[in-house]
């Protein structure tokens, strides 16, 4: 999870800091990045789903949730990124 919270940090600052400066950057190397984070955010989705949903015990019910809760929205996010990839081909 920390990995790839690292890399969606640095990819997504990286899109906001060439956008401030007007940079160009290639149609390709966007779409490799946007297929790279869609990748990595529905893997980290997928095993923390795995690792959490079959944990039955009563200590660790919230976390649990958070946990499920936190690899949902990385699975959403990772959706996002492949309709941002699909964005990128149709333009």
């Amino acid at each position: 999870m920390h990995i790839n919270s690292t890399e969606s940090f640095l990819t997504i600052f990286l899109f906001i800091l060439g956008h401030i400066l007007n940079s160009i950057v290639e149609k390709r190397l966007n779409a490799l990045i946007s297929i790279l984070g869609c990748v990595l955010f529905v893997i980290s989705g997928a095993l923390i789903i795995d690792e959490w949903h079959d944990n039955s015990n009563f200590l660790f019910k919230d976390r649990k949730r958070n946990a499920l809760a936190a690899g949902s929205l990385m699975i959403i996010n990772g959706a996002v990124f492949l309709l941002d990839t699909l964005s990128i081909c149709r333009t």
